[in-house]
């Protein structure tokens, strides 16, 4: 999984998933041309995509008339059958695999006759062969317990972030610790004023 949680533009979320990819290195990898990537989106990551691309300007491309079929090199679609809390997938060609497995069955003569019949079993199915090749950007949000609180000068208010996935790092701050502090959710007013908590 890639934590593209630190971009806030969906371009910078899409180049930091192809730079996870294209960086990658192991015993047989020493870094992956995106020619040889396939980025598969949720439908609402594909429409922000596309959004994006409608807002950027080209003097060769009509972004709104035509659909795209690669984001930065990278080949990219819109894919339905995602998991629901996947946002996108990016893969390298040839990291999945369908293989076929074939049993033979031994010769057998069929009797009452001359004849001898032999049947082959297959056995299909989808592998990752090549699981550090496939980068997996899941739904993230958080929520808090409240949405307002009033905080007297030396008083503290606890704040509970509800994260997804759950065990998400959280990080706090105030707008303005001239008013209000904050570490760890617990928020301390400092002096009368309004401060924005963020998590």
């Amino acid at each position: 999984e890639v934590d593209v949680t630190g971009e806030s533009t969906i371009a910078g979320k899409l180049e930091a998933l192809i730079q996870e990819c294209e960086n990658t290195k192991n015993q047989f990898v020493e870094g992956v041309d995106r020619a040889q990537m396939f980025l598969a989106l949720n439908t609402k990551m594909y429409g922000k995509v596309r959004n994006d691309l409608d807002k950027t300007t080209r003097a060769n491309v009509d972004t709104a008339a035509e659909e795209f079929y690669a984001w930065h090199g990278v080949e990219t679609v819109s894919c339905v059958n995602l998991p629901s809390d996947v946002e996108a997938i990016l893969m390298v060609r040839g990291s999945v695999a369908q293989p076929v497995l074939a049993n033979t069955y031994d010769l057998e003569k069929i009797g009452l006759s001359e004849a001898y019949a032999i049947e082959l079993f297959y056995h299909y199915g989808t592998k990752a062969v090549s699981p550090d090749l496939i980068f997996v950007v899941r739904k993230t949000s958080i929520a808090l317990n409240k949405s307002t609180a009033t905080v007297a000068e030396n008083a503290t208010v606890d704040l509970e972030a509800t994260t997804v996935p759950a065990g998400t790092t959280v990080t706090w701050a105030s707008s303005d610790s001239t008013k209000a502090t904050v570490s760890d959710g617990t928020v301390t007013g400092v002096a009368a004023g309004t401060a924005d908590i963020t998590a």
